[in-house]
């Protein structure tokens, strides 16, 4: 079958199957007939209720100091005051996620007018669990975080089932909340394989083609756009076609459905369809560039009419929403592959352990945030002293060294990792100067003019510590994929050679330590030990992504 027919057919089984749950207008009972099921304990629905009816009694003001929270902030009493007035909130939502089954009783015959009051209730609260996790990371309760971590990710996947669009928007914004932290927390090395198996559990049920079922809401909106308009505006005894037009926002096309004829919203109501069946092939596609091409010219003809008004006035921006959908199957399909190999195998039986998975880049940007509140006096000095490594500091520079301790046990913690991934920086690409670039130099200048002290002071093993640390540096900027990461590492290393050679022509390293720092040298690459290659490659391949190639059908 070729790559359209497996399309064609994706559209048929999602539509039938949307039939067949009594989803699609026309077929579920009328709103007045049904059962909502929201007393129903088996259902989801009814603990979310209860959830949020919970939250709804807690004054504000008592909950701000949770929301508040950012990490490494003192847990005060009036957090601990929150986290224990949402304790039964939280209790009832862990309740939700792991129920079987949810339906929030929506009300699919009202169309375009149906409302999902449900939505941001649940966000507010899934936030609020993210906070409480933040505040058990601090408090060093991996277990707590992870446990919570997990509902929310589960609370994701049960909104994303209510088969509309805003709801599968509601749903990766969740899990999306959630995962942000995970993701840290794995880069902290903060997780036990346990906390990694419970939170691999809980992204288990998403589908790896289509996660927040973004086809699925697109079917409904079909639906919306064909049937339920057709039978509430253009059979016998119809709605005014004014009612109709003021459910869309741009005035120019509510002016034109105003005025068109029944027998004309039925026309217009099936080129919808016509319109929404071509969306959803385009979205069964397996390439994502032959996706994007069609959408965007089906997007193009909406924008010019061919449709008809309907399509134009109130098709969702599915152009966008591919765009999400491609999104979010990355983001899950890599969440789901790094909490497998944290919590499957090996590190599960403890022969790796999770800090090989840790992100030296979060100590970096840790270091760089509290070196940023030091005075431009005492950067000044610290790189003075780091560039004039043969001058012993005086008391005054050897005192402000000593009150950046934690800062150089921080990045020599970096320096024992691996992995370093700064794009949890956020900086867009290709950047002329990523924004870590400058911090990263200071925290070198930090390193070695530590090292210089320690030298003058006749504590040589500990000023090798530094230097080992600075190579490692050197190391991870080196493989940061960047140009002006390359040029900062190789302005890092000239400056660290440079001390290196000092340090051995005044016989200040005994043997031992002349090689552990030769083996940090034999760790950067001799063929590209800067990065330079890679970084040229990356860029363009960055460049290119940004230039669009025009398609010859």
């Amino acid at each position: 079958m070729t790559d359209r027919g497996q399309a064609w057919r994706w559209v048929r089984c999602t539509v039938a199957l949307l039939a067949a749950c009594g989803i699609l207008v026309g077929i579920v009972a009328p709103a007045s007939a049904q059962d909502d099921g929201t007393s129903d304990r088996t259902n989801a629905a009814y603990w979310y209720g209860l959830a949020l009816a919970r939250h709804a009694s807690i004054p504000r003001e008592q909950l701000a100091a949770l929301e508040s929270y950012r990490e490494g902030d003192t847990v005060t009493d009036a957090v601990r005051s929150a986290r224990a007035a949402l304790m039964p909130v939280f209790d009832a939502m862990d309740r939700a996620a792991r129920s079987s089954s949810v339906d929030f009783a929506l009300d699919y015959d009202r169309g375009f007018r149906m409302s999902a009051p449900h939505l941001g209730g649940l966000r507010t609260v899934a936030r609020l669990m993210r906070q409480d996790a933040t505040v058990s990371f601090h408090e060093s309760d991996s277990a707590a975080a992870a446990a919570r971590l997990a509902t929310i990710y589960r609370v994701a996947d049960q909104v994303s089932r209510d088969r509309l669009v805003i709801s599968s928007l509601h749903g990766q914004v969740i899990f999306a909340m959630a995962d942000e932290l995970v993701g840290r927390a794995i880069d902290r090395g903060r997780f036990t394989p346990a906390d990694a198996d419970r939170l691999a559990q809980a992204i288990r049920s998403f589908d790896e083609a289509d996660p927040f079922r973004f086809g699925e809401a697109l079917a409904i909106e079909r639906a919306f756009m064909s049937d339920w308009v057709i039978t509430e505006f253009g059979g016998e005894g119809a709605r005014s076609p004014e009612e109709l037009s003021g459910l869309v926002d741009d005035p120019v096309a509510r002016l034109e459905i105003a005025m068109l004829e029944p027998s004309q919203i039925v026309s217009d109501a099936n080129n919808a369809a016509v319109m929404m069946d071509a969306v959803l092939v385009a979205f069964g596609e397996d390439d994502p560039e032959l996706a994007r091409h069609d959408l965007a010219r089906i997007a193009g003809e909406v924008k010019d009419g061919d449709f008809g008004v309907l399509a134009r006035a109130m098709a969702p921006d599915f152009v966008r929403l591919y765009e999400r959908l491609l999104e979010s199957r990355r983001l899950v399909a890599g969440r789901r592959a790094w909490l497998s190999a944290l919590s499957s195998g090996v590190v599960a039986s403890g022969a790796v352990p999770l800090r090989a998975f840790a992100n030296a880049a979060e100590w970096y940007l840790e270091a760089i945030r509290e070196l940023e509140v030091l005075a431009p006096a005492d950067l000044q000095t610290i790189r003075q002293v780091a560039m004039r490594p043969e001058l012993p500091p005086d008391d005054t520079q050897v005192s402000l060294l000593l009150r950046q301790e934690p800062i150089v046990h921080a990045l020599i913690e970096a320096a024992t990792l691996d992995r370093c991934d700064f794009s949890i920086a956020g900086a867009a690409r290709p950047a002329a100067l990523p924004p870590y670039l400058p911090g990263m130099r200071v925290a070198a200048w930090l390193l070695q003019a530590d090292a210089v002290r320690l030298v003058h002071a006749g504590e040589t093993d500990r000023a090798v510590e530094r230097h080992v640390a600075s190579y490692r540096m050197v190391a991870h900027l080196a493989s940061d994929r960047s140009i002006p990461s390359s040029l900062t590492a190789h302005r890092l290393f000239l400056n660290l050679a440079t001390d290196t050679r000092r340090f051995v022509e005044h016989g200040i390293l005994v043997s031992p330590q002349r090689e552990t720092l030769g083996a940090q040298l034999d760790r950067l690459t001799q063929a590209d030990p800067f990065g330079y290659l890679q970084a040229i490659a990356r860029e363009r391949a960055d460049l290119a992504k940004q230039i669009p190639t025009p398609r010859i059908d």
